[in-house]
């Protein structure tokens, strides 16, 4: 199965990119003043345990759109199938900290 090296490898790099990211308590946009702090909406981060993010996320998207086309996304709404069912809810839940940090 020639694609499950591939996800795998995909699984770690959002791993580490998750632990690249610093939670924080509340919405704040840091240290780029640029950035704003949005409303948490994407249907499969809905059991998140927080309901905020912000703009630009540490991935570079700059709005909801660039999420959801981005191919991290994409990744999260398939591993389930890729995964032939045996998905734990915690790399969704991994991915979403990664795409959508609070």
């Amino acid at each position: 199965m020639p694609t499950m090296p591939l996800l795998l490898a995909a699984l770690a790099a959002l791993a580490v990119l998750a632990l690249a990211a610093r939670p924080s308590p509340s919405c704040s946009p840091g240290p780029d003043p640029s950035a704003t702090c949005v409303d948490l909406h994407l249907r499969t981060c809905a059991d998140a345990a927080y309901n905020h993010t912000s703009f630009p996320t540490p991935l570079e998207h700059r709005s909801w759109e660039a999420v959801e086309s981005s191919p991290e996304y994409m990744l999260l709404g398939v591993i389930h199938f890729l995964l032939e069912g045996q998905c734990n809810p915690d790399l969704r839940l991994l991915g979403c900290s990664v795409l959508a940090p609070r």
